[in-house]
């Protein structure tokens, strides 16, 4: 009895056109769905000069925008696509936040770190051949949650995703909570490249998707609760009511009393239904997620360089130490881009995931 909905649609071209509306909409304007892949805009006046225009008619599919004359096709390098990443990039600029230390130096027991947190299946432990430091942008995404049912709660869901690996760190945000951090960075380093921000959005949304079901799932807990009661109390009355108008057309001798008996009777069933059909709309649990807003980490991590044997052939790539979290983090298939903490050799001399 549970429904769980992100408040931009699917059909929204994928992320692409979540990314889009949702930066849209935190930006102020006025968005609204017109059919499959097709959405229109009224921009504030703010935003006139990043998009070219007051009003936009976005098309998130090639053939609806061929359909749709005036309209604009919004997908990979695509102007607005192109202006809508400035857009979020420029929040999350605003709203940066850095690490108070100093350039981190690699943990003395870093090859020990890594072989705890990376399986190598197949292979000699790891050796680390060069260490590096480099600034990460960890992007936390603020979605705003609503659960409603016989009432209406709000709760702010947060996901924080790595900027340069495109994977969900779900401890950072509380260990970034027991820091005071800095405005501006005191630290010189080079900055680590960042995937597009309308392929990270994807993955948070797709991250607090499972937290909206798991907090509506406690919500429903007591909705199922309210509403047992409710068809409970509503049964007893109905079958109560129905006994009595059964027994007094039994019980009527006269051919019109028992006819109105019987259409008592059939109404009561008719509003018994309509009854059962009004408690199950009010007791049913959505969601409705929503992207609030959106805060920028700067982190300067370790990079290292791992190379592990495997038979006669060396076979290298890359882990990140995180000093915020003290982890080394999950590394990003090169096949599928999946994140994983286990990896084989493959024919082509590759580490890869288990599922290759």
């Amino acid at each position: 009895m549970s429904e769980v909905r992100h408040a931009l649609s699917r059909s929204q071209g994928g992320g692409v056109g979540d990314f889009v509306l949702a930066v849209l909409r935190r930006s102020g304007a006025l968005v609204e769905d017109l059919g499959y892949a097709i959405s229109e805009a009224v921009l504030p006046e703010s935003l006139v000069q990043d998009f070219g225009a007051e009003h936009l008619l976005m098309a998130f599919d090639q053939e609806v925008a061929a359909e749709n004359a005036g309209s604009a096709l919004v997908a990979h390098g695509s102007p607005l696509l192109d202006a809508a990443v400035r857009l979020g990039v420029r929040y999350g600029r605003h709203t940066r936040l850095y690490w108070p230390g100093m350039e981190p130096s690699p943990p003395r027991n870093l090859a020990r770190r890594v072989q705890d947190a990376i399986e190598y299946r197949r292979c000699r432990s790891p050796q680390i051949t060069l260490t590096w430091a480099a600034e990460c942008l960890y992007y936390l995404f603020n979605f705003t949650c609503t659960l409603w049912s016989y009432d209406k709660q709000e709760t702010l869901l947060s996901v924080a995703v790595n900027g340069h690996t495109g994977i969900p760190c779900p401890g950072l945000g509380q260990r970034w909570e027991a820091l005071v951090p800095a405005d501006s960075p005191a630290y010189e380093l080079g900055k680590a490249a960042l995937r597009p921000l309308a392929e990270l959005y994807a993955v948070a949304r797709s991250e607090v998707e499972a937290q909206a079901q798991a907090a509506a799932l406690d919500y429903r807990r007591e909705s199922d609760r309210l509403f047992k009661r409710d068809t409970r109390r509503t049964r007893q009355y109905y079958e109560g009511t129905i006994a009595e108008l059964i027994r007094r057309k039994e019980a009527a001798k006269d051919p019109g009393r028992s006819e109105r008996a019987e259409q008592q009777i059939q109404a009561a069933r008719l509003d018994w239904k309509r009854r059962r059909e009004d408690i199950l709309a009010r007791y049913r649990v959505q969601a409705d997620v929503r992207l609030d807003h959106l805060v920028a980490w700067a982190v300067p991590c370790v990079f290292a360089k791992v190379r592990v044997q495997h038979k006669s052939s060396l076979l290298e790539h890359v882990v990140l130490y995180n000093p915020v979290t003290g982890e080394v983090e999950p590394v990003r298939c090169p096949r599928c881009g999946k994140a994983t903490r286990s990896l084989a050799p493959a024919d082509d001399k590759e580490l890869v995931c288990p599922e290759h």
